[in-house]
């Protein structure tokens, strides 16, 4: 089995589904998460059962977590993009952190606590010690992660439910160093300046949604053989070759546009998939196993 996981806003929704090529997809992931997403703030799941957990006290404030990942002190990233009238400093960013996404309006107040997909042992979907089922998907907003990763870093986790990101970041390493102090943790910090600079989170909104879908289960090889003499041309694939260094490809491959793929300068770092630039995109971070 593998997982996908999408960044994906309820424009980008409305912009794919039309393209869908699978009708099992469009039907099953991406109808149901066009029309709940203009009702829910949030939260979505195709699972039919869901427990909700409620957060512990915390045993740091997020200001010493910061301290502690950066004992050379820390500096707010800078972002070419983001909210204006902001003041990106240690000390407003922090606060934002505690008066606004801790302090402010519960992003998990229409599931009394955080909602965590719950399958049933006889759900033919189950995948033992799993929570997400085969076929299934869950989504959070932004808001949601963000603010499930601060409460992390203040010491804080689900009451009776010992979430993998909580475990991991207290989790003491070679040289009894934790996560949370090191890179690991550095980069999150980064992720809640992302958080913090996002307009989409203004005013307690919720911003885009991230969506995890697991696939089905693995068919068998003779069926995979059987349908997979497909040709390419079928699937509307198209280049950006990104500073690769390589001959420039044909003029016979089709190419992603100008505003979706424009090369690295020394004003800037350009534009690829990940960027996200063309209007509608839906980015796949990965599929994996291991998730």
């Amino acid at each position: 089995s593998s997982y996908s996981v999408w960044p994906l806003s309820a424009f980008a929704l409305e912009q794919v589904l039309p393209a869908a090529r699978s009708p099992g997809m469009a039907s099953k992931l991406l109808a149901p998460l066009l029309a709940a997403s203009a009702a829910s703030a949030g939260f979505l799941t195709s699972h039919s059962e869901v427990k909700s957990f409620s957060w512990t006290p915390p045993t740091r404030s997020f200001r010493t977590a910061v301290d502690e990942a950066y004992r050379d002190g820390h500096q707010v990233a800078a972002f070419a993009e983001g909210r204006e009238a902001i003041e990106l400093t240690t000390d407003d960013f922090v606060s934002w952190v505690d008066d606004e996404l801790l302090g402010g309006p519960d992003p998990f107040s229409e599931h009394g606590g955080v909602p965590v997909p719950w399958p049933k042992g006889d759900d033919e979907d189950a995948d033992d010690g799993d929570q997400l089922g085969y076929g299934q998907y869950v989504a959070y907003s932004r808001r949601q992660l963000c603010h499930i990763v601060a409460r992390s870093f203040t010491g804080a986790t689900t009451d009776g439910y010992a979430n993998g990101l909580k475990r991991f970041l207290e989790t003491t390493g070679s040289g009894g160093c934790l996560p949370r102090t090191g890179d690991f943790g550095r980069g999150l910090i980064v992720f809640l300046e992302t958080c913090y600079a996002d307009p989409g989170l203004e005013h307690g909104g919720h911003g885009p949604l991230v969506i995890v879908a697991k696939a089905s289960r693995s068919p068998a090889v003779g069926q995979v053989r059987s349908e997979a003499n497909v040709p390419l041309s079928r699937a509307g694939l198209r280049v950006c070759q990104y500073d690769d260094g390589a001959a420039a490809l044909g003029d016979g491959v089709p190419r992603v546009p100008a505003e979706g793929c424009q090369q690295p300068s020394g004003s800037g770092p350009g534009k690829d998939f990940m960027t996200g630039g063309l209007s509608g995109q839906a980015t796949q971070d990965i599929s994996a196993a291991f998730l």
